[in-house]
């Protein structure tokens, strides 16, 4: 199964693919979120590196966030699009998730934190588990504080890893013993164990959605709401 994976939801744009486990191509690059600018480009590299044809893929997936915004929409509106013209369906993954999943064959009975960049000193956050070679969830993904997160992160007697691009500034911010940073190359999202994720599962086809029912995962709303409710609540 041909399996084309887009991630956009941080400063970091990945795209990968895969025939079941045997990854193809993968090309990630920190476009500072400038995604709009080089999304296409570097999904017809992909496909190009991999001497194949969009009408090839049988399966998209797509992280939905949490994330950047305009990250996110991008992203899906690409997937979206290329589902629609294929009439190929999508897997989903919460971008916290995708992320718990760099260290799944690296290391045994540990626990995760993904973090990813949020404004005014917030992160999106949720925890993991790697148990028997598996990511089980712990919590729920959440925007919390930077202060908030360090604090939860203090209550467990366990190692924490962190992982996400806001993974560093968190391990910097805290004097916690019990957390460990881990090196650069494992903290950003692979697009391409998005398509590992569904290929090791093939119950995964009984939730994979058509085009029209993807939704984002943004958990917050945007800054642009803010100012506009809070205009509203002081007139």
């Amino acid at each position: 199964m041909i399996i084309l994976s887009l991630d956009s939801s941080s400063k970091n744009l990945s795209v990968a693919i895969n025939n079941n486990n045997m990854v193809l191509c993968e090309i990630s690059c920190n476009s500072n979120l400038k995604h709009s600018e080089i999304i296409i480009s570097t999904i017809k590299s992909a496909l190009r590196y991999s001497n194949l044809k969009i009408k090839d893929i049988d399966v998209f997936a797509v992280t939905n966030g949490p994330g950047s915004f305009t990250g996110i929409r991008t992203g899906l509106s690409i997937i979206k699009s290329m589902s629609f013209s294929t009439n190929k369906q999508i897997f989903v993954v919460s971008s916290l998730e995708a992320l718990a999943y760099n260290l799944l064959n690296v290391l045994e009975n540990i626990t995760i934190c993904s973090c990813i960049s949020l404004n005014n000193n917030k992160v999106y956050s949720s925890t993991f588990k790697i148990i028997s070679n598996e990511v089980v969830r712990v919590s729920n993904d959440k925007e919390i504080s930077n202060e908030n997160l360090i604090s939860e992160l203090s209550k467990f007697d366990e190692q924490i890893y962190l992982v996400g691009e806001d993974s560093e500034k968190i391990f910097g911010m805290s004097n916690l013993n019990n957390l460990i940073l881990v090196s650069e190359n494992l903290r950003y999202l692979k697009s391409s164990l998005l398509s590992y994720k569904f290929a090791r599962n093939k119950e995964n086809n009984k939730i994979l959605v058509k085009a029209e029912n993807l939704n984002p995962n943004y958990l917050s709303i945007c800054q642009a709401e803010k100012v506009y409710i809070s205009s509203r609540e002081n007139r």
